[in-house]
């Protein structure tokens, strides 16, 4: 996974996560990059996580209608006006 935008928080208990959120399918399959994002401890907990065969995998960030991640970055624009649209290299 690309390095992630440090102000993502899981859409199941709300902790901030970066590089280590995981997306749900059906809602990456719709929104792509901006997919809401589920930190590790929340997929993977033995109990209660989201990565058990007896669970739904339905997004728990569009069921609670939590908005979409934005990762779309600000645009540079420049003192005299002029908008920068190519993009850094990650």
């Amino acid at each position: 996974m690309k390095a992630g935008n440090p102000n993502h928080k899981c859409c199941i208990c709300g902790k901030s996560i970066s590089n280590d959120g995981l997306m749900p399918r059906s809602c990456y399959m719709k929104y792509g990059e901006n997919a809401h994002r589920i930190c590790q401890d929340c997929w993977w907990d033995p109990i209660n996580g989201f990565a058990k065969e007896t669970e739904t995998h339905g997004c728990p960030g569009c069921i609670k209608g939590i908005p979409i991640t934005n990762n779309r970055k600000p645009l540079k624009i420049s003192r005299d006006g002029v908008i920068e649209l190519s993009s850094d290299s990650e």
